[in-house]
């Protein structure tokens, strides 16, 4: 993922923080915890692993109505399918 995809999925953790409480969620919790190791340290963490943490936070963000941030964490998901595909090919 590039820099701009970098801090536009850091704005839109900041989003879910805000409107989702992960405090009282423990799931959401531990999801935006593996995508922050993620944002700080991108080599670390197993794509297939981080794709299947946003799409669960995206359906989670779904549930609460919270239909911007899961729009936003599905295109992410999208941009890591297709990031896949293309390391998968090379």
């Amino acid at each position: 993922m590039d820099g701009f995809s970098l801090a536009v999925l850091e704005r839109t953790l900041e989003l879910v923080i805000d409107a989702m409480e992960p405090e009282r969620n423990p799931e959401i919790a531990a999801e935006v915890n593996v995508i922050r190791q993620y944002i700080e340290s991108p080599e670390t963490e197993d794509s297939a692993d981080l794709r299947r943490v946003v799409l669960q936070l995206a359906e989670r963000a779904h549930t609460n109505r919270q239909f911007l941030i899961a729009a936003r964490l599905d295109s992410f998901a999208q941009e890591m399918t297709h990031a896949r595909r293309n390391h998968d090919v090379a």
